[in-house]
């Protein structure tokens, strides 16, 4: 199964913005974290996170978006925080755009509730 199209948009800060989760994203999210993306997915989709893996993922998600549109970001993590913070049900909608963003094979489903934790 191919995704036609990783790049989305979302609406953060009153602005659109593009957001993009394919492997430059899970790459980017790895080489800024230290961490494994697919893991800390896994435990999003648990309800058992860090606000900070929330933030650098959809961070990570923006900065690929921006680039591949030859955009040039604004923005960093702080920003990326507060606009996450400023809109409902913001979190959620991105996420399911990240599981939808992988070929079902990947075993990436939409979570259930995400409650992170600061």
């Amino acid at each position: 199964q191919s995704v036609k199209n990783m790049t989305k948009e979302v609406e953060l800060g009153g602005v659109k913005h593009p957001i993009r989760f394919g492997m430059a994203a899970l790459y980017m999210y790895e080489e800024v974290t230290g961490r494994a993306a697919i893991s800390d997915f896994s435990n999003i989709q648990a309800g058992d996170v860090k606000l900070s893996t929330i933030v650098d993922l959809v961070y990570c998600g923006l900065v690929c978006g921006y680039q591949k549109q030859g955009k040039v970001t604004t923005f960093d993590k702080y920003d990326v925080a507060d606009w996450l913070g400023e809109a409902d049900g913001a979190i959620e909608e991105i996420l399911v755009q990240f599981a939808e963003s992988f070929p079902k094979s990947k075993n990436l489903n939409p979570p259930k509730k995400v409650k992170a934790e600061a």
